[in-house]
């Protein structure tokens, strides 16, 4: 009977132990299944909850400041029911389609985006804004030299036409009257050679007689030299003739002949001293404003002449008077 008792003891003992493994085998199971389904719906309700913040932020970030308020206030909040932790997962409606759920850094990757895209537009806003400015600045800039420029040639040709008219008034006077003075006669004088009776020549023998102050001769010469020269020539001679006529002192005409020599050749080198003549010639004859104002035209119209030719217009000009 002890030995039956002692046999029953130890089968008990060991069934036990056998049995002790399997049960906290199975409690472990059970444990861990049940953890593992608070730790979806927790999941599950967190990710719901970043998807509405998600979409809140996009929707904010493309309306006006005074609608974002009012669109996060519609967004209606996640409830967290831990009152169904361990039970089953919420249903979801088929019919609905959800977003798909962002983690926390995706959400902020998404922010930072919309950030910098917000920061690149208002920096483009400010770039657009500057180029504007810069081509209103220029346009006003264009609009006031054009109307400098409008003004300078309004009075340049009014000093044009009042200078024309000045000349055309002397021309007139000249030819319907005798000159002022009467040259000296020139004792003639046996022809020692043969003028050579070519443009060249008659060129040469005008400048020769007046090198020797013979302007009576040289500008009798220079009229011939004129009438013969060829459209190359006809400046030097024109300037010959109002030379002899300066040297003559018959000033009236020599004021015409020099202004003519800068209306053949406006822009040769002989124009500036034609134009010098020009003031000289209407100084001898007391026309102190027409002086002033072919001389003011030698400056405008020739700014950097040779130096010995500019320091005699100013020397002239200070002569004069000329503002």
């Amino acid at each position: 009977m002890p030995q039956k008792c002692d046999f029953f003891i130890r089968r008990t003992i060991s069934a036990a132990v056998l049995a002790l493994p399997l049960t906290l085998c199975f409690g472990t199971v059970a444990f861990g299944q049940e953890q593992e389904d608070v730790s979806r719906s927790s999941i599950a309700a967190n990710n719901e909850r970043l998807t509405a913040e998600h979409r809140s932020a996009v929707r904010a970030s493309s309306l006006p400041p005074t609608d974002q308020r009012r669109i996060l206030d519609e967004v209606p909040d996640v409830p967290s029911d831990s009152s169904n932790v361990g039970g089953e997962p919420p249903v979801l409606d088929e019919t609905v389609k959800h977003p798909i759920a962002m983690t926390p850094a995706e959400e902020l990757a998404a922010k930072n985006k919309i950030v910098r895209q917000k920061s690149v537009a208002s920096t483009q806003s400010d770039m657009i804004s500057r180029l504007l400015e810069r081509v209103n600045d220029q346009e006003d800039r264009i609009r006031n030299l054009q109307g400098s420029v409008d003004v300078l040639q309004k009075q340049v040709s009014t000093m044009q036409a009042s200078y024309d008219k000045r000349l055309d008034d002397l021309k007139f006077q000249v030819s319907h009257s005798s000159p002022n003075v009467v040259p000296a006669a020139v004792p003639a004088r046996p022809a020692v050679k043969t003028i050579d009776e070519s443009f060249s020549g008659l060129i040469s023998a005008a400048r020769s007689a007046k090198a020797q102050k013979n302007y009576s001769k040289a500008e009798t010469l220079s009229r011939k030299a004129l009438d013969k020269a060829p459209k190359s020539g006809r400046v030097d001679a024109q300037y010959l003739l109002a030379q002899s006529l300066a040297g003559e002192k018959v000033w009236s005409k020599a004021a015409v002949a020099y202004y003519d020599s800068y209306k053949l050749a406006p822009k040769s080198s002989v124009a500036p001293h034609a134009l010098l003549g020009t003031a000289q010639s209407m100084h001898a004859l007391g026309d102190h404003q027409a002086a002033c104002e072919a001389l003011s035209k030698v400056n405008k119209e020739f700014p950097h002449p040779a130096p010995s030719f500019k320091a005699e217009v100013s020397r002239v000009q200070t002569q004069y008077h000329c503002g």
